[in-house]
């Protein structure tokens, strides 16, 4: 884990979201911010957040987030970007540290973006790229 976060991102194929809302509704979640169809924020009566992050992929499989580039366009999220990781002892689909790594760039990053982009490629790390 590179830190507490207070949420969780989920990439969504954008036609699933009625579906993934509705799953989240009934434990308990409910949009909270809704930016569709570049985000939807759902929050839970105890304050957890999730960030919904609606693709549509092209035929080569690249998910497209309308709008969600640091310029308004949209922004990729390719095939080989779809990896997996860790919850504990769980394995789950996630991205790859190098598309997380590419979709901080283009703003001023937080100090905790800075963190976190330093925990995907440590130093000395002989994959870093």
């Amino acid at each position: 884990m590179t830190r507490p976060h207070e949420d969780v991102d989920l990439v969504v194929e954008l036609m699933a979201l009625p579906r993934v809302l509705g799953a989240l509704g009934s434990v308990g979640y409910a949009v909270s911010e809704d930016h569709a169809p570049v985000r939807v924020v759902c929050r839970d009566p105890h304050g957890r957040q999730i960030d919904l992050h609606p693709v549509t992929f092209d035929d080569e499989g690249t998910g497209w987030q309308t709008g969600a580039g640091p310029d308004g366009s949209d922004c990729a999220y390719p095939p080989q970007g779809f990896s997996e990781g860790r919850i504990g002892d769980c394995v789950v689909p996630c991205l790859s540290a190098e598309i997380q790594l590419a979709h901080h760039s283009g703003y001023e990053p937080r100090e905790r973006d800075l963190l976190d982009m330093a925990l995907l490629f440590p130093a000395g790390d002989p994959d870093r790229t």
